[in-house]
C-alpha cells in the first residue's frame, strides 16, 4: 500500500504577543508523591491527601478543557441531586492514587443499565506496542448485571475490566495488587433508599507500572487518564418519578476506548506534598508568533525566512515507527519549590 508522508508548519501571524503568560492546561495535573501511608478504606483522612492536587467534576458544568463534559442518562427532569464530586491524585512508588468525594442522598443501584453509581475510568496502555496507546478499562460500580443476588442493603461496589471480573464478584490476587479501592458511604446504607445518604467516598489505587509507566525515574512520567462519575438516585425508593441517572466527566465519558481527549497526570519523585509550587505543565504544541518576519507569498513554495522558525508536524499513513517516536517538543526549564 502506498505510503502517505506530509509535513505541516504551523505559524501565527499576530500581535507580538512576547509578553504573553504560559498557558495554563486544564487538562494537566500534578499527583504529588505521598510521604506517608495511605490505607484504602473510602477515609480520606491521612496528611498527603489534605495537600494533593485535586478537580472538581460537576454536573451541568462544562468542565475542564478541552473535552470534559456531563449529560443524563435516564428521567432527566427528575435530578435533583446532581453530581459534584471532588476527585484528588497523588503517587507513591509505582502507584497511582484517586481519592474521590461524591456527596449524594442516595448511593448504590442495581443490576439494570444505567441504574448505578460508579466510577469508569480508562488508562491509555503505555506497554502496548499499538498506537494510539490501546484503552484500559476501570469501572468500579454498583452495576451487578449477572450476579443481581448480591444487591442488597450494604452491598458495595465492584470491580469491572482488565483487572476485575464481568461475571461474578471474584478477583486473583495479582487483579488485586493491580488494582485496589476501598470506599464508605457517608451517613446512609449503599442500596437503601429508607432514609437519605450524605456521600460516598473512594480511595484508589492503581500499578501504573503494569501498563508501561515509571513515575519512579528522576524524569518521572506522564499518566494519560479519563474517567466518568455515574449518578443513579433513589433505585430503591418507593416513588418511581425520582429515580435519575446522570454522569459528569474528566475529558472523555468511556473506559473502553478513545473517543476525546486524555488528561495528563505528571508525576516524578521529587514532587512531593511538601513541594508547594510544581512545576508548570508544558504545552505540547506552540503556534509561533511570525510577526516580526516578513510575511511569505502564498505560492506554496515554504522558502521565506519565517517558515524556518515555524513548528512542524509529520503525518504519515501506517507510520507505526514514528508514531512512537517521542513527542518533538522541550520541556521549559524550571525547578521545584519545597
Amino acid at each position: 500500500m502506498k505510503r502517505v508522508l506530509s509535513t505541516l508548519f504551523i505559524l501565527l501571524f499576530a500581535v507580538n504577543l512576547s509578553n504573553a503568560q504560559n498557558v495554563v492546561r486544564e487538562d494537566a495535573l500534578w499527583a504529588k508523591k505521598a510521604l506517608g501511608t495511605i490505607t484504602l478504606d473510602g477515609n480520606m483522612n491521612e496528611g498527603d491527601w489534605a495537600l494533593a492536587d485535586s478537580i472538581q467534576v460537576i454536573y451541568g458544568q462544562p468542565g475542564a478543557l478541552p473535552t470534559s463534559g456531563w449529560g443524563s442518562e435516564f428521567n432527566e427532569n427528575a435530578i435533583f441531586d446532581p453530581i459534584r464530586a471532588t476527585v484528588k491524585f497523588l503517587v507513591k512508588d509505582n502507584y497511582l492514587y484517586l481519592g474521590f468525594r461524591m456527596p449524594d442522598s442516595s448511593v448504590g443501584g442495581i443490576a439494570d443499565w444505567a441504574r448505578w453509581d460508579g466510577i469508569l475510568m480508562n488508562i491509555r496502555d503505555k506497554a502496548s506496542p499499538n498506537r494510539p496507546l490501546p484503552a484500559v478499562e476501570f469501572f468500579y460500580t454498583w452495576w451487578y448485571l449477572n450476579v443481581p443476588q448480591y444487591i442488597q442493603p450494604g452491598t458495595p461496589p465492584r470491580f469491572i475490566g482488565r483487572y476485575g471480573n464481568f461475571n461474578d464478584t471474584t478477583r486473583t490476587s495479582e487483579q488485586r495488587a493491580a488494582w485496589d479501592a476501598g470506599y464508605r458511604t457517608v451517613g446512609g446504607v449503599s442500596c437503601d433508599d429508607t432514609a437519605p445518604d450524605q456521600a460516598w467516598e473512594v480511595e484508589m489505587r492503581i500499578d501504573v507500572s503494569l501498563l508501561g509507566y515509571n513515575i519512579t525515574q528522576p524524569a518521572g512520567d506522564v499518566v494519560q487518564l479519563n474517567f466518568s462519575i455515574w449518578d443513579c438516585d433513589w433505585v430503591h425508593g418507593t416513588t418511581p418519578a425520582r429515580i435519575s441517572t446522570a454522569r459528569a466527566y474528566f475529558q472523555y465519558p468511556w473506559g473502553n476506548a478513545n473517543g476525546a481527549n486524555a488528561a495528563r497526570i505528571y508525576a516524578r519523585p521529587d514532587v512531593t506534598v511538601n513541594t508547594t509550587v510544581p512545576p508548570p505543565t508544558p504545552v505540547e504544541f506552540t503556534f509561533y508568533n511570525g510577526a516580526n518576519k516578513p510575511a511569505p507569498v502564498v505560492d506554496g513554495v515554504l522558502n521565506e525566512e519565517v517558515w524556518s522558525g515555524a513548528q512542524e508536524l509529520v503525518i504519515a499513513w501506517d507510520d507505526t515507527v514514528g508514531r512512537s517516536l517521542p513527542r518533538n517538543w522541550t520541556l521549559p526549564e524550571w525547578s521545584v519549590s519545597a
